[in-house]
């Protein structure tokens, strides 16, 4: 070849390589990439047809990604493809290329005994000459993207190989590059659907009423993830009375959460026909039974009665942790029975406990995300700093007030920048002590 053509076509080619990487630079999306990808590859070799297979390293598989020929339908051509050929690797020329990651130029196939012809078959395509060469970033195989019969010659030559190697190098990048971006898309997209989530499961969350009788009430709640668990309501009842609860759905997230709106929506619906904290865990019970057993989740629940004017409170708990009871200027232990967690088994019977809260008097109900928090150092909130917390809260609160937004407080102080390891719940009833 003269010297001045082989120049030529040199900087013709280095040329259709700088366009190739600009214009994949400037794809976004691996649907809109792969038509470009296989366009660019036959425009640098001078191809007949391309095609590009990508590796599935769970299968260790080559599968047909995209396809474009000049003999057809392309369109035909590619489902064929797509639909009936795999190639383990080292079938094939692609195969061969894959496993051993290195470049083939083959003149005739089939004279090389690698060559598979099934594509072909499948197609009736006509391959006479290939270049095939790997797709590698950073030592991972991506795929190889291979051109076939060279246009205006008898064969690909070696040019034509070191071209296809660099454009091999191009769309490694590409596919990295729009995998990454696709990736980001989905994480935003995702984000934005929990974010809607916790949107709506907030909507679950009551306006907590204004008590009369000196009594008072005080809820909050924050999910380990966009959404959780965990769940508590205010029930008014025709009686003056309320139906105060909290409630814990085994696990975290987006499963959990539609487990919660199903506890809502019983525990509403039972409030009203069964009042008596015991009665309506066992309601809930077997409707919960039916939806959790057989996918092996279950909720633990404590539901309270108060009536504000006296400061009765029934009780009952289904595998819960019992309340915080302020009783005078000390803690005591709230009484309880064996219990077991609603949608764990049928015809539990939830035994009820009653107290009376007197003035100064609170119970603050609460879920495992406050005596399960971890700090910096993995020390679990109710093993080392939960007792020193509240017996100081309750020395500083001499006028008997609230203390779950001050143990709040001192929680999110204690853990630092360690992340909520569950769901955090808690709703507190008080009664104001006499002036």
């Amino acid at each position: 070849m003269d010297s001045t053509l082989a120049a030529s076509l040199y900087f013709e080619r280095m040329e259709a390589l700088l366009k190739a990487s600009q214009s994949l630079a400037a794809i976004e999306s691996m649907d809109r990439l792969m038509p470009r990808l296989m366009e660019l590859a036959e425009e640098v070799t001078v191809a007949q047809a391309s095609s590009i297979l990508l590796y599935d390293p769970t299968a260790q598989e080559l599968t047909f990604w995209y396809t474009r020929t000049g003999e057809g339908s392309p369109a035909t051509t590619e489902d064929i493809l797509k639909s009936s050929i795999r190639l383990r690797m080292g079938e094939g020329i692609a195969g061969w290329v894959a496993q051993h990651r290195k470049a083939l130029l083959i003149e005739d196939v089939q004279q090389d005994p690698r060559f598979c012809n099934r594509a072909d078959v499948a197609t009736g395509f006509v391959t006479r000459d290939v270049i095939c060469a790997p797709i590698i970033y950073q030592d991972e195989l991506l795929g190889v993207i291979q051109v076939l019969n060279a246009l205006h010659k008898p064969h690909f030559d070696g040019e034509d190989a070191k071209v296809l190697e660099c454009f091999a190098c191009l769309a490694a990048v590409s596919i990295i590059r729009a995998r990454l971006l696709e990736e980001r898309l989905a994480q935003r997209v995702l984000e934005t659907q929990l974010q809607t989530a916790a949107k709506l499961q907030s909507l679950f969350w009551p306006s907590l009423p204004t008590l009369e009788h000196g009594a008072a009430l005080w809820a909050h709640s924050q999910p380990a993830r966009f959404v959780g668990g965990d769940l508590y309501d205010c029930i008014e009842l025709p009686d003056g009375s309320l139906i105060l609860y909290v409630a814990d759905v085994s696990g975290k997230g987006l499963p959990a959460s539609l487990i919660m709106a199903a506890v809502w929506t019983q525990l509403r619906t039972q409030a009203y026909l069964t009042p008596h904290p015991g009665e309506l865990l066992e309601r809930v019970n077997e409707p919960l039974h039916t939806l959790l057993a057989r996918e092996g989740y279950f909720v633990t629940c404590l539901v309270c009665r108060f009536w504000p004017a006296t400061g009765q409170v029934q009780a009952a708990m289904a595998g819960h942790p019992a309340p915080l009871w302020r009783c005078g200027g000390a803690w005591k232990p709230f009484p309880r029975e064996a219990d077991m967690p609603l949608g764990v088994s049928t015809g539990v019977r939830y035994p009820s406990v009653s107290i009376t809260l007197s003035p100064g008097d609170g119970l603050l109900l609460y879920t495992d995300g406050l005596t399960e928090a971890f700090n910096e150092q993995d020390e679990r909130f109710e093993d080392v700093a939960m007792t020193p917390a509240l017996d100081e809260i309750i020395a500083g609160t001499r006028d008997r007030g609230p203390v779950g937004e001050a143990l709040v407080a001192r929680l999110h102080a204690w853990r630092g920048t360690t992340s909520l390891s569950d769901d955090l719940t808690l709703l507190e009833v008080w009664r104001n002590p006499l002036p």
